[in-house]
């Protein structure tokens, strides 16, 4: 387990690095918003719902790390969400484990806008994501509970930020 999370560590280093390398010019600022969160579908304050912060501080990361990769310097992309239903169901028997299967499907709703220096706005836009789980991302952790969340999040990215 330790060598896998170690290796796992040690590929996401390599590849921001290797990401910073060939971005020149880029990691602008991204800041990531979440409104309200105890209301969003998977972390309503409810008996044995699970934590929200683990999962949410982990997705702003993810975000902050890979999309600051693709906006130029200078320029802040801020996004804030407004729900989140995570891929999945949490299992009634075991609450700490998801059932993934295409009839409980990951959806994200968002807006974004990004900024330039003077607070000109570049290019904005509202998401209602939604996933089939046909996306699949090499290089990720299928273990990792935020697995579909990353993939789907880097897909947008790649959408909308290039």
């Amino acid at each position: 387990m330790k060598k896998r999370l170690a290796g796992f560590l040690l590929t996401a280093v390599a590849l921001a690095w290797a990401g910073c390398q060939t971005n020149p010019g880029f990691h602008g600022t991204v800041v990531v918003n979440y409104d309200h969160p105890e209301k969003f579908t998977d972390f309503k304050s409810e008996l044995g719902a699970p934590s929200s912060q683990p999962y949410l501080d982990g997705l702003r990361r993810h975000l902050e790390i890979w999309a600051g990769q693709l906006v130029p310097v200078g320029q802040t992309l801020a996004m804030t969400f407004t729900d989140i239903d995570m891929a999945g169901e949490l299992n009634p028997t075991a609450r700490e484990t998801r059932i993934i299967r295409p009839i409980y499907p990951l959806r994200m709703k968002f807006t974004w806008v990004i900024t330039d220096t003077g607070g000109k706005v570049v290019k904005e836009g509202a998401e209602d994501l939604i996933n089939d789980f046909t996306s699949k991302q090499i290089g990720y952790d299928r273990s990792d509970p935020l697995y579909h969340e990353k993939v789907q999040m880097d897909d947008w990215i790649r959408r909308n930020l290039r």
